[in-house]
């Protein structure tokens, strides 16, 4: 739809989740112009894995990872999702991060900010307000994704899943 409709690029995201950025999609865009890079990723990526929670980017990209007649590789979605990545890219010709890195940009769930509703619900919104990003950013009130004051990523679950910070070093 988003192609008929004229674009080339889009933010897919989950429902469930609020974001609290204004026109994140220009922001999103921004990165991707400045690192020449097709796809924006954030947490849950990592070895043999795509976070799948929001993604900007490239709408062919896009289209080949969750075409509707893609097979299902893998019961996990995040290692489903690389993997579909992989073929889209023309697959891993060097190291699964290498091959990520060409292709993609990335950014931490509290740089989006994305606040999470699945289990948030009830307290994330007071008078309208939205509380605290980093108490209730995707990830960290199951202590998936936990970030210091200054935005470094101090708890993962997952050791191969990467942070900002990790991606780029």
């Amino acid at each position: 739809m988003a192609q008929k409709a004229g674009f080339d690029r889009c933010v897919k995201t989950r429902t469930d989740c609020v974001i609290k950025r204004d026109n994140v999609a220009l922001w999103s865009e921004n990165i991707l112009q400045d690192e020449k890079k097709r796809l924006l990723l954030t947490q849950q990526t990592g070895e043999g894995r795509i976070g799948d929670c929001f993604l900007y980017g490239d709408l062919d990209l896009l289209r080949s990872m969750w075409h509707r007649d893609n097979p299902v590789y893998h019961a996990d979605g995040l290692i489903n999702t690389g993997h579909h990545f992989a073929n889209a890219v023309g697959g891993v010709k060097t190291t699964w991060k290498n091959m990520v890195r060409e292709h993609c940009s990335f950014r931490d769930v509290i740089d989006i900010p994305f606040l999470c509703l699945r289990w948030n619900y009830k307290e994330i919104i007071v008078d309208g307000n939205y509380l605290d990003v980093n108490k209730y950013h995707w990830g960290r009130t199951n202590n998936w994704h936990v970030f210091d004051e200054n935005g470094k990523m101090i708890v993962t679950y997952n050791e191969d899943f990467w942070s900002k910070e990790q991606f780029y070093s």
